[in-house]
């Protein structure tokens, strides 16, 4: 009877990794990792394969044995880095100068402010530049002015006697000019602008110097100009304006170019212009 044979395994070990091939010599000047370990080979154990047989029986065949590949391993290699002292050392750091710093950042700041000023100056003036074109190019349609007012007899013995025909002239605006009007025909049917009795006493009071030569404004009345002022006493409804007339006519009432415009106002008669047509 034949015994069964018995199949052994191979058992494989790898040899332990020992430092002993590791440099561990450091030099002091410039030394900066330490050799790689060295791969230690790997050792491979085989068993040998035992076999056991009876040869009771001599005509049956012996069994054959498998054998078995064995499986290698390999050890890993480690690898030490060692750094010495001198490396531990932290690089040096850079010594920031920041007064540099906050010095260069305040010049940055003025150099950008003045840029916005200078950028703010330029749209204003572009701005105003063309609000002017724009009023400039603008046709401003003002109305014609039409007379208003007519003289009573007083006023206009009074003009015709201290003026000339060549003298009774007026200026009148006409459009964005100004044409001159003559009044050598003036009479009480004569219409007339308000601003055309200030300008005919502007002519009288610098041509009879009748204007103080402390305050232009103040008129040194003759005895035609109080006589005409004092005229209309009749027609005024006013108390307040016969006690100025009275004044006038004892000289102490003071008489200026914007005050004499009221008792101007007792020989003008107003009259209704026509409508102006419609284009």
């Amino acid at each position: 009877m034949v015994k069964q044979t018995q199949t052994v395994k191979v058992i494989e070990r790898s040899a332990p990794v020992t430092d002993s091939t590791m440099t561990q010599s450091v030099k002091n000047t410039k030394v900066s990792r330490v050799k790689k370990l060295k791969e230690v080979p790997e050792e491979t154990v085989v068993m040998p394969v035992v076999t056991t047989s009876t040869a009771s029986t001599p005509a049956s065949p012996a069994p054959t044995v498998q054998q078995v590949e064995p499986e290698s391993v390999t050890a890993p290699v480690s690898e030490l880095e060692l750094t010495t002292p001198e490396e531990e050392t932290t690089k040096p750091k850079k010594n920031r100068n920041y007064d540099e710093l906050f010095a260069q950042i305040r010049s940055d700041i003025t150099m950008a402010y003045q840029a916005l000023r200078s950028a703010t100056r330029l749209v204003n003036g572009l701005e105003n530049a063309h609000k002017r074109a724009i009023t400039v190019n603008k046709v401003r349609e003002t109305p014609k002015r039409t007379p208003t007012i007519m003289f009573d007899e007083d006023l206009v013995k009074y003009f015709r006697s201290k003026l000339t025909s060549d003298e009774l002239v007026v200026n009148r605006k006409e459009g964005k000019g100004k044409i001159t009007v003559s009044l050598s025909d003036l009479s009480t049917e004569t219409k007339l602008h308000r601003t055309d009795v200030t300008q005919l006493y502007n002519a009288i009071f610098k041509k009879y110097n009748m204007q103080s030569p402390e305050d232009g404004r103040v008129i040194k009345a003759d005895a035609d100009l109080i006589q005409l002022l004092t005229s209309g006493q009749e027609k005024s409804e006013k108390p307040e304006m016969a006690e100025d007339i009275a004044a006038i006519k004892a000289g102490t009432f003071k008489l200026t170019i914007f005050n004499i415009q009221r008792f101007t106002n007792l020989h003008l008669s107003k009259f209704e212009a026509p409508p102006t047509p419609s284009v």
